[in-house]
């Protein structure tokens, strides 16, 4: 689960660096609500739902928060400009295991190389997940030119207690 959070994280990232702002993708589901680039701020404030609240965190710019019994956790955040929305911050989650923050450096190193080193638009594809007696697999590749980043995440049942994570790069001729 840990790695299929932080696989989303960086999936986001790539996603929102990637594309352009269509109509269609100028929404951002954060705090039980779609928040639209063009927002207005008004609007945005009004339609928070209970347990979330704002914090301003600098000139413009506001914390999403979550409210959990006595816990609160940042899980966003929404940038103005002529008190409209100019940008939204969704925040999958953060991890502190060891194996997770070392998987998450190697997936970060990665994908920059495999951005420098291609220089194309990079386009995701998230396979179906499979699953076998005891076994899951799932799968997401960066695709840019000849080049292929495959992240894998391998998931035994709980008996097994195998969890494992595997980034493959692939050059090949086209």
């Amino acid at each position: 689960m840990i790695f299929h959070r932080l696989l989303l994280s960086a999936t986001t990232i790539i996603l929102l660096f990637a594309g352009s702002t269509s109509a269609d993708d100028a929404t951002l589901f954060v705090a039980g609500m779609e928040i639209r680039l063009g927002m207005a701020k008004e609007e945005v404030f009004s339609r928070l739902g209970s347990g979330y609240s704002f914090s301003e965190a600098g000139k413009n710019w506001y914390y999403i928060k979550e409210t959990m019994g006595s816990k609160t956790r940042l899980i966003g955040g929404i940038n103005l400009q002529d008190n409209k929305v100019s940008s939204i911050s969704k925040w999958w989650g953060t991890f502190y295991a060891k194996d997770a923050l070392d998987c998450a450096i190697e997936l970060h190193s990665a994908l920059r190389n495999f951005q420098e080193v291609s220089g194309n638009q990079v386009i995701v594809h998230a396979s179906e997940t499979r699953s076998t007696p005891g076994l899951r697999i799932s799968e997401i590749e960066f695709l840019s030119g000849s080049r292929k980043l495959t992240v894998s995440i391998l998931e035994g049942d709980k008996s097994s207690g195998q969890r494992q994570v595997s980034i493959q790069e692939t050059l090949s001729v086209k």
